[in-house]
């Protein structure tokens, strides 16, 4: 990037010169924040090695510097470059630091990382452990701060900017983490990885952040790997979109149109144009779609939630509306069917899939040590990138469950624990400022550790298991051997039980609470980690369903 460039889109000097003005304080040339030597220079702690200092500073320094690795082995210790060497910094430089940083975020919209990149013997990003040869000769800002790699900052400065949009702090970094992971996975389909990519599509409350979350996302990767497209772009532009999205996420924004005959019309133009291939909103029915505007709120809602499956070729996930559709909120049923709950489920299953991550995450470590080692293989920039970004996301997202104690029997458990709350949780995120109707579910993480304890074996007698889920305000049950099962709940929650085995189970089929795949309210897992059907009984009128004299119910 050129300096002059830089500068004249992001007026950085304007912003530098304003604070010095402020403070009265001189800006330090440069800042870097060094966690520790690099992990494949073998080096002794008071050997001397040299590093190209490259700056894009008021004042332009290209200076080589020596630094002692042990004086940069401790994290806590800031120094500054400059052309006498490294110096520590001072408490005034370092807030004028936090000052132009924070500055800096209010007044750049693409460029989210604010930090200092060196060259080392001219191979390697001076940080830590992150190689990126794509980066050398590259300033891509000023300042930044601890973590110190391009990757761990942007991810870093991502997750503190819109965090606040969430009112979990833990809900919105898993959220950020899927999107950006799941961006890197989508975008490495080349690498023997055999993943797909993702269309997302992106409802909610008008009013709730959706586009402006939308467009956050696209910060850090410069626009390259997401496509936005929307039902109010022109049918050339969705197909355009759509057949340029095998590497990268496409978010459809808003199922929002003026009348039923334009929903219509262009959901069959872009049948007919795109093909098979990529049929992203194919209508099932014969059924007329209905589109009905609101105020308050733009969701596509129907008698059956739009299914979202995937297909083969290309391997996306696709919207089939099989039923008439309406923008309004979802009704109660619509919520406990919950139609959308797979796509999400098979979305975080394929992003987070322990074997997966694991996998790809040796790739990218052996590809690093090639490159230490001058024998790296020709990949696509954009791959190398990747590599980076990929370990410094992951590596956070792992270092984050763990200081939080959250605990996984491995990642692809996650999608398992937010099947059984999507239901309930649908419709109540619906009726709050909702962000992404898709993840904003991930609320669920507050009940993880207690689903975990739902025993997955098969139950052959009339004994259950003790260790039946209750939380504040439901009990899950596994379907196996309902019948004791449901009587011990009922025996624990004081309900009298005297129903026999033929009653309960005709009592569960006229309240639809028998959740199987027949009824489309199957919360089966897929490929195998939970192969039995689960029930869900709202604790505060367990009675309505298994009091066996009907005017002594109270609801």
């Amino acid at each position: 990037m050129d300096s002059s460039n830089y500068s004249q889109t992001y007026n950085i000097q304007d912003i530098i010169d304003k604070i010095e003005e402020e403070t009265n304080l001189t800006v330090p040339s440069a800042v870097i924040i060094p966690l520790k030597q690099h992990r494949t220079v073998n080096l002794n702690a008071n050997d001397t090695f040299e590093i190209d200092v490259k700056l894009m500073t008021r004042k332009r320094i290209f200076k080589k510097i020596s630094i002692q690795p042990a004086e940069i082995e401790n994290p806590n210790l800031v120094y500054k470059f400059g052309t006498k060497g490294v110096s520590r910094l001072s408490e005034d430089e370092w807030d004028i630091c936090k000052k132009i940083y924070h500055k800096l975020s209010e007044n750049i919209d693409e460029e989210c990382v604010y930090g200092f990149v060196g060259e080392f013997d001219n191979k390697y990003i001076f940080g830590d452990n992150i190689i990126s040869p794509t980066s050398t000769n590259t300033i891509k800002n000023v300042f930044f701060r601890s973590p110190c790699t391009i990757e761990h900052a942007s991810a870093n400065f991502f997750f503190e900017k819109y965090l606040p949009c969430f009112k979990s702090q833990t809900e919105g970094l898993i959220f950020l983490f899927t999107l950006l992971l799941s961006t890197c996975i989508s975008r490495l389909g080349n690498l023997g990885t055999d993943r797909p990519s993702f269309i997302l599509a992106v409802i909610g409350r008008t009013g709730s952040y959706k586009t402006s979350t939308v467009q956050a996302t696209l910060n850090p990767y410069n626009n390259e790997n997401f496509s936005i497209c929307s039902f109010e772009d022109t049918v050339a532009s969705i197909v355009a979109t759509l057949k340029q999205s095998r590497d990268m996420i496409t978010i459809v924004d808003d199922f929002y149109t003026n009348t039923d005959r334009e929903i219509t019309a262009k959901l069959e133009k872009i049948i007919r144009l795109n093909g098979d291939k990529s049929s992203v909103a194919k209508k099932m029915s014969g059924k007329k779609i209905v589109s009905e505007s609101s105020d308050t709120i733009t969701v596509v809602t129907g008698e059956q939630i739009p299914k979202v499956r995937f297909s083969s070729i290309p391997r996306m996930f696709i919207i089939d509306f099989q039923e008439a559709v309406n923008l309004q909120a979802l009704t109660e049923l619509q919520a406990s069917q919950a139609e959308f709950r797979g796509a999400l489920a098979d979305f975080i299953q394929y992003t987070l899939d322990i074997d997966f991550c694991i996998k790809l995450r040796q790739k990218f470590l052996d590809h690093r040590d090639s490159i230490s080692h001058h024998a790296a293989p020709k990949w696509h920039p954009r791959y190398t990138s990747m590599c980076c970004w990929f370990l410094a996301i992951y590596d956070m997202f792992c270092e984050y469950c763990t200081a939080k104690n959250i605990f996984f029997a491995n990642i692809s458990d996650f999608p398992s624990n937010i099947r059984h709350y999507i239901a309930e949780q649908s419709k109540r995120y619906l009726e709050n400022d909702s962000i992404f109707i898709f993840f904003k579910i991930l609320d669920s993480l507050r009940v993880e550790n207690k689903l975990h304890k739902i025993n997955t074996s098969k139950i052959t007698n009339d004994t259950p298991k003790t260790d039946i889920l209750y939380d504040d305000n439901y009990i899950w049950l596994e379907s196996v051997n309902v019948f004791a099962k449901i009587k011990l709940a009922c025996q624990n929650e004081g309900i009298s039980f005297d129903l026999s085995r033929l009653e309960l189970y005709q009592k569960l089929e006229s309240e639809k609470l028998l959740i199987t795949k027949d009824n489309r309210r199957s919360y089966e897992y897929r490929k195998g980690q939970f192969r039995q059907s689960v029930i869900c009984l709202p604790r505060n009128n367990i009675n309505r369903y298994f009091a066996d004299d009907k005017e002594d119910i109270k609801l």
